[in-house]
């Protein structure tokens, strides 16, 4: 059984080093060649529509959902933030992950491929980022954050909004628009490439 410190100190690798683990079930695509789903003009133009169209909806909501994160406040730390998606959600970015995900499967025309994509994401963010992630909020912020974590779901948003009231919530202080994109340059980026690459794929198989 592993003891919890050596659990936070996995969490704490894993959470440094996450893009390498997304890549890890993302690079396959581009190498796996069967079976691939396809057809011919009309199956091709839907599967790219819905495909890019799941991606910018993921890399969409990242924006959104790092948005409404806010600006450090005045003691050099960050306030939990309960305004925009937070208040239905507790990880809209992990949703985005799981979303940008199955786009990267549909691009690929790898459909057989998306189980096995979400389930990786999933127990990766579940079992390991999430709960290294709260428990690190819930030692910084104590109540205010175990108030939250039990007011907000972690994954099933809630149909209507949550309202916390504590000295320990942010208020609507909106992250400007410029940080958000230079701190999302790697979602954009690998939005890019999983298109271009895709679009390689198909024009040398």
């Amino acid at each position: 059984m592993i003891s919890e410190s050596t659990k936070y100190k996995i969490g704490n690798i894993i959470f440094r080093l996450r893009p390498f683990f997304y890549l890890l079930i993302g690079a396959p695509m581009f190498f796996i060649s069967w079976p691939a789903s396809g057809g011919e003009s009309a199956n091709q133009y839907l599967t790219w529509f819905l495909g890019a169209g799941t991606l910018g909806l993921a890399a969409g909501l990242r924006i959104y959902s790092v948005r409404y994160l806010g600006e450090k406040s005045a003691k050099s730390r960050r306030l939990i933030s309960i305004n925009g998606p937070y208040q239905y959600v507790r990880n809209p970015l992990y949703i985005a992950n799981l979303l940008g995900g199955v786009g990267g499967c549909i691009v690929f025309k790898l459909f057989w491929y998306i189980p096995i994509c979400l389930l990786y994401i999933f127990l990766m963010h579940h079992l390991i980022l999430i709960w290294y992630e709260e428990k690190r909020m819930a030692e910084k912020f104590g109540d205010a954050f175990i108030a939250y974590r039990n007011n907000v779901p972690r994954w099933w948003p809630a149909f209507k909004p949550v309202q916390l009231n504590n000295q320990e919530t942010a208020p609507k202080n909106l992250t400007a628009w410029g940080k958000v994109f230079r701190g999302e340059l790697g979602t954009l980026a690998a939005v890019g490439m999983t298109i271009i690459l895709a679009w390689l794929k198909g024009q040398i198989s």
